[in-house]
């Protein structure tokens, strides 16, 4: 019997039916790395997602898939190996991962591309995917204010972006795997013949957190690395905040030209390491008066160069004695209407000088022949655990800026006026010794409290020097 030849459309449709059922029916392999960027950070792990498709297989049969870090610095990690090449079984249908870690050395100029093959030999299929090894952060800026005021407080903004990645979203990938840069913020000051000068021990104080806490609990004194993290902003900028989302802060308390110098690692491994400096901004005086443009402190220290001391206990000097009562009395014809505020940030400006309070009384009694009318008390911060300070009528006198005690984290300073009494209640913490100065005109009165879990109320004599300080 002869047999009919089949149309030829016919057969071309049977056989696309054919290669069709057959690619359908053809096992995948996909590799999908979780981390398209990762830090080559100590103890930082990523994610290998690893699919296969194979239709037409009964869900649950088992297959066994060899993975490989072609690079030869990453390790694969399952229960029973951990090398650059692993044998992981898989079953159809149900999802399966490796973890990842880089071994290698830091990537420093570029970063590592990392190459995950997967191949299932028994199917005869194989996929790759890959990844970037290694971030480059940098300090890309660092902005001041171009004029603060001595005294007060202007925001530090520090930009941060990752030289391998620029564009990436690098606040996001530190962020998911709790990596959290720090920052140190050191001043430097430029000198007469435009050098610049580290002044992390001088009286300049930087500032973390301002606002967020007690002001005398967020000084920052010296070398130190401070906790944050990156936050994106709209424009794509990524800027360093405290741990609490807040910008560090500078406070300056002298005149003067600086620049503030951020240095990054980070908490994890400490692996990165840059440091720049702001450009120089301008520190200008706390409260200006018209004949005296650089503000009341650096007029001080100028008489006190000039006189070529530094609180060497020169303050009874006829010279120095002199020039310090000139000096005052010049502050206080400017000093009105608030001679009482001007008086207690001035006194706590020259404490960050440094030296011992007993010299800088030596200076302060015959600046006070000059200012008229007022004293001052000066209180040991440690040692006391809780303090109040009334007026004679039962009027608490407040912290500045809005009130007349000036407060920091070592002392406590109370401008008064002479010819009447205050009263000062303390609560001691038993941690160590509370030590007292009353400076006026006439001299200084100093008394002491051994360290101990006491209440005392002290009457401070605003008349005449003596009688001292309460008992």
């Amino acid at each position: 019997m002869m047999m009919k030849k089949m149309p030829l459309i016919a057969a071309l449709t049977v056989i696309l039916a054919l290669i069709h059922g057959y690619a359908a029916a053809a096992p995948t392999l996909s590799v999908n790395p979780k981390l398209r960027i990762m830090p080559a950070v100590n103890g930082v792990a990523q994610e290998i997602e690893i699919e296969l498709s194979m239709p037409g297989i009964g869900g649950g049969d088992a297959r066994e898939l060899i993975v490989t870090a072609e690079s030869g610095f990453g390790v694969l990690l399952t229960e029973n190996s951990s090398s650059s090449s692993v044998t992981v079984g898989y079953r159809a249908g149900v999802p399966t991962s490796v973890a990842y870690r880089w071994t290698g050395p830091l990537p420093v100029k570029f970063p590592v591309e990392e190459i995950i093959s997967v191949s299932a030999p028994s199917l005869g299929v194989s996929s790759r995917g890959s990844f970037d090894v290694g971030i480059n952060l940098d300090i890309t800026g660092v902005s001041v204010t171009d004029r603060i005021e001595v005294g007060t407080s202007a925001p530090i903004e520090i930009e941060i972006a990752d030289s391998f990645h620029p564009d990436a979203d690098i606040s996001s990938i530190l962020s998911d795997l709790g990596i959290t840069p720090e920052i140190m913020l050191d001043l430097s000051a430029e000198t007469e013949d435009g050098g610049i000068q580290n002044v992390t021990d001088s009286p300049i104080v930087v500032k973390f957190f301002e606002g967020s806490r007690r002001e005398s609990d967020v000084t920052y004194p010296g070398p130190g690395f401070a906790k944050g993290h990156l936050s994106r902003t709209g424009e794509g900028r990524v800027i360093w905040t405290g741990a609490g989302g807040i910008q560090p802060w500078v406070s300056p308390a002298l005149p003067g030209r600086y620049s503030v110098i951020a240095t990054l690692k980070s908490n994890t491994g400490g692996v990165w390491l840059k440091e720049r400096a702001s450009s120089s901004f301008d520190a200008v005086g706390g409260q200006n008066f018209p004949e005296d443009t650089s503000g009341v402190v650096a007029s001080t220290i100028r008489i006190l160069r000039a006189l070529g001391y530094r609180y060497r206990g020169a303050g009874n000097d006829s010279d120095t004695a002199g020039a310090m009562s000139s000096l005052g009395a010049s502050m206080r014809q400017f000093a009105a209407p608030t001679p009482v505020a001007t008086l207690g940030r001035y006194v706590q400006a020259l404490m960050t000088r440094g030296g011992s309070i007993n010299d800088l009384a030596g200076f302060v009694s015959p600046f006070l022949r000059g200012f008229e009318g007022h004293g001052v008390l000066i209180a040991t911060r440690s040692g006391i655990k809780s303090w109040e300070a009334l007026a004679s009528n039962g009027t608490p006198y407040k912290s500045a800026p809005q009130g007349r005690v000036y407060e920091d984290e070592r002392y406590i300073v109370i401008p008064f006026e002479l010819g009447g009494n205050f009263t000062l209640n303390l609560i001691g913490s038993g941690s160590g010794r509370v030590s007292l100065w009353k400076i006026v005109p006439d001299g200084v009165n100093f008394k002491e409290y051994e360290a101990g879990d006491w209440e005392r109320e002290i009457t401070v004599n605003g008349r005449v020097l003596s009688p001292s300080l309460g008992r």
